[in-house]
């Protein structure tokens, strides 16, 4: 015992030799984050505190560092798990006790299902989750492993702290990915030490397409009509036998017009009633696409769903109103209204928003007759279907619509969808280790930075596989083009059809008809290329420093940082900091 006790305090030591070369080395400001060593006394204080005992390659590290200093730079563990100090060490047991002696299912979540009170978490994340040490006595002391908050402690990758401490070793003077199930790289770049996703390790096989795969299906049989297996109840109102739906009106369009707008597949146009289309959009067979009906009421052509919303979504309403004017009524349990003119939103109602972002029109001022605040529905107010019905009101009596009371009954002209290209959301994010770098270029080499994302994202798409497509290719080489991509040009048809493959891998994934389809693998390879698209759409749509935040994290070569900031050539305060950092540890080693 007394030898692997002393065995493995020598593997401990030894790799945090190697650990601390290779920081000195590569990333000297992350090594100089590292703490002084903690006194003896003070390990003993906590165990005593704790009621275990730490494991013995786990405290003479403890007598190296006192975990370390956080900070931009600081050292981490694969994951970005930075290691506790002592003090945070015992912070965090002391926390998990408190929290969870007094609970009623607290054999539960410290009998060892869950959490122990002789497991002690020595990282700390973002999250609640991090690395343990199992200090049971036993067959599994001393082992390190993995917390997840949803699901518990789990002991399944490395038998020691030291075992763990010489994977890292080796992941970083190899350049050799660590951990599972998803495994990192250590980089260094600008003197710190940072930890990657590590790419796939094959070229990505070309994943099943359910578009394929169902043109080459023959159409299924028709399935048993929903109104054969149970009957809607049927309410007064819009859409009343309708459990939640989205009638969507475009003033000027007739039905054909209405559902190309919609962006309606070519080919799959037919009379549907309201069971035919929710069964079709239920189906591997048409990619779990949705299905809009379409009819007119006087002036105004409409479009009806069910199990969908596309009628509310911005891109839609956009084009909806394109020369005209389009409104929408949603209706989920709660009711949403919104009115767009030549493209432009003029007010949206909504029973969950309070307030309007500016711009807006005030939806009182637009359609007189809506409920105040006051009616909104809840225990003590109005039922939803009544809001509903007051919402239907207001907005038929302002704009003249009338819809008849069979209007929505029968068979109508109907289509799959291939849904549009939504606006890209505002993302907040930067880019870790590169935000200075990234605004001095947008204010001194504007056209540079574009150039150096271009680069960016073509490899990019080189990664995903999305540059087999010849529209993909064509618009990186192009070069210069900006603006929103054409829905209905080559490239933005290519770009939807990628998208709605990741939402039918989606779908299929968890449908039992469709599992036995596609594998984890497809969906994978899928859910990729839709972050290219995006990535590809953020470089033609946005400003290059906000198109930045959605290439560059997409990338999936551990190394990309390093090919970017040369063709960006730009050097920054941050890199001066490197080197004075390196400078000092330089002078102290010489001291």
């Amino acid at each position: 015992m007394t030898e692997t006790v002393e065995s493995s305090e020598r593997t401990a030591h030894a790799s945090w030799d190697r650990i601390e070369a290779w920081l000195r080395e590569h990333a000297p400001s992350t090594y100089a984050t590292l703490r002084p060593p903690v006194e003896a006394d003070r390990v003993a204080a906590v165990e005593r505190d704790l009621e275990l005992r730490l494991p013995a390659d786990f405290t003479a590290v403890l007598a190296r560092h006192d975990g370390v200093t956080p900070g931009p730079a600081a050292f981490t563990f694969p994951g970005n798990d930075r290691p506790h100090s002592l003090a945070e060490l015992l912070d965090h047991a002391r926390m998990c006790l408190d929290l969870w002696e007094d609970d009623e299912d607290a054999d539960f979540f410290l009998g060892g299902d869950y959490w122990h009170r002789q497991f002690v978490q020595f990282t700390r994340s973002n999250t609640a989750d991090g690395l343990v040490l199992d200090c049971r006595p036993g067959d599994t002391y001393g082992a390190v492993g993995d917390f997840f908050n949803g699901d518990g402690a789990r002991f399944d990758r490395w038998p020691s702290y030291a075992r763990f401490l010489a994977d890292v070793a080796d992941a970083l003077e190899n350049g050799t990915p660590v951990g599972e199930p998803l495994p990192y790289v250590g980089v260094p770049f600008d003197g710190e030490l940072l930890w990657e996703p590590a790419p796939p390790t094959t070229a990505p096989a070309e994943p099943v397409s359910l578009f394929e795969r169902a043109a080459r299906e023959p159409a299924p049989a028709p399935a048993e009509p929903l109104e054969a297996r149970f009957r809607p109840r049927a309410e007064d109102g819009p859409a009343g036998e309708y459990g939640d739906f989205c009638l969507t009106f475009a003033e000027g369009l007739d039905p054909a017009e209405l559902l190309d707008r919609y962006g309606a597949l070519p080919g799959t146009t037919a009379a549907r009633t309201r069971v035919e289309a929710v069964e079709d959009s239920t189906r591997w067979t048409s990619c779990y696409l949705p299905t809009v009906r379409a009819g007119s009421a006087g002036t105004w052509g409409f479009g009806i769903e069910q199990g969908h919303a596309l009628g509310a979504r911005e891109a839609v309403l956009r084009r909806l109103s394109r020369g005209t004017r389009a409104v929408s009524l949603h209706f989920s349990g709660f009711t949403a209204l919104s009115l767009y003119e030549d493209g432009r939103l003029v007010t949206r109602y909504d029973t969950r928003r309070i307030g309007r972002p500016d711009g807006e029109r005030a939806p009182h001022d637009v359609f007189p007759g809506l409920p105040g605040e006051a009616e909104r529905p809840g225990p003590e107010g109005p039922g939803h279907r009544d809001v509903l019905r007051r919402v239907y009101a207001a907005l038929t009596a302002t704009l003249g619509i009338r819809l008849p009371p069979d209007a929505l009954s029968g068979a109508l002209p109907s289509a799959r969808v291939l849904p549009l290209l939504e606006p890209l959301p505002v993302n907040s994010g930067g880019v870790p280790h590169l935000d200075e770098r990234l605004d001095r270029a947008d204010r001194e080499a504007p056209e540079r930075l574009r150039r150096a994302l271009t680069a960016q994202a073509a490899q990019l798409a080189e990664e995903t596989g999305l540059a087999r497509y010849p529209e993909v290719v064509a618009a990186l080489t192009e070069g210069g083009d900006t603006g929103p991509v054409d829905d209905d040009s080559p490239l933005g048809a290519r770009l939807r059809t990628v998208t709605a493959e990741f939402r039918a891998t989606l779908a299929a994934s968890t449908a039992q008809e469709g599992r036995h389809l596609v594998t984890w693998d497809d969906r994978e390879v899928w859910q990729r290329r839709d972050s290219a698209v995006r990535a590809l759409r953020a470089l033609r749509e946005l400003p290059a420093r906000r198109a930045a935040t959605w290439i560059l994290p997409a990338r999936e070569d551990p190394h990309w940082r390093t090919g970017f900031v040369a063709d960006l050539d730009i050097d920054t305060a941050r890199t001066d900091t490197a080197r004075t950092d390196t400078a000092d540890i330089e002078g102290q080693e010489q001291a």
